[in-house]
């Protein structure tokens, strides 16, 4: 069964998809917990992961989204947002609410 929602990162609306880890790697064609596909604005996820684990893929998707985003191009891409992967969750978790948008 696949799971879709829908969520908003800067100014676009992106699908977030849950599909067996199986058909994650037949589309990646490697090992993998989440992907981002930029032609449908879609982040795809293991729908088979705990939930919080869930929660840290899907930032690392969105954190990747942003980065292209901004410009901002290096070979360590991929290194600089897993070192902040974990910190961007708790904080997203634990926000007081009276901070929180609309």
């Amino acid at each position: 069964m696949t799971r879709t929602t829908t969520i908003n990162i800067g100014d676009a609306k992106w699908k977030v998809k849950e599909l067996p880890r199986s058909k994650l790697e037949e589309i990646a064609g490697m090992p993998i917990e989440g992907m981002t596909n930029w032609d449908d604005q879609t982040i795809y996820l293991d729908s088979k992961m705990h939930p919080h684990r869930k929660g840290v893929v899907l930032v690392h998707e969105a954190l990747h989204v942003m980065y292209d985003r901004s410009g901002y191009n290096d070979k360590k891409e991929e290194e600089n947002i897993r070192a902040i992967e974990h910190g961007v969750y708790n904080l997203i978790n634990k926000f007081p609410i009276k901070y929180k948008g609309k």
